[in-house]
């Protein structure tokens, strides 16, 4: 992971990403914050046998607004590729509370591991993804 102190990203930007809640549209949805530990989170690792998972977009590569038919399309062509990998995910969006900028729809892909989420999240130019740890604890992954 590289050092927010050195990221290519502003810290606006980061500050940013650590604000938005992510949220996993389960049957009863779970909503994901950067550094909280979330125990609903352990009941979906327990029912799905994982112990880590990612929280990934393909949308707006290297948080530029890309056009909807753009975005949408590098979206089927993530979904394609969990789907490959015959990973179980969870539809989601991540959204900043105050509502300034559009939510970004997501997956929720359990029990990978991290240094596939890294590779997949790279190929689909982010700057960044939320990784959750075995505690159920939501991390920032910033990747450049």
């Amino acid at each position: 992971m590289a050092d927010p102190s050195i990221s290519a990203m502003s810290d606006e930007l980061i500050n940013a990403y650590r604000q938005t809640h992510y949220h996993v549209f389960t049957n009863d949805p779970i909503t994901l914050k950067v550094g909280e530990i979330n125990h609903a989170l352990i009941k979906l690792y327990d029912q799905y046998e994982v112990k880590q998972c990612a929280f990934i977009t393909a949308y707006n590569p290297y948080s530029s607004k890309t056009t909807l038919d753009d975005n949408q399309d590098r979206q089927r062509r993530l979904k394609a590729v969990i789907q490959t990998l015959n990973l179980d995910f969870i539809e989601g969006e991540g959204k900043h509370p105050d509502g300034q900028w559009e939510g970004e729809p997501s997956f929720f892909v359990l029990g990978i591991e991290r240094e596939w989420a890294d590779s997949m999240a790279k190929t689909f130019e982010q700057n960044a993804y939320i990784w959750t740890d075995s505690y159920g604890r939501a991390h920032l992954r910033i990747l450049r």
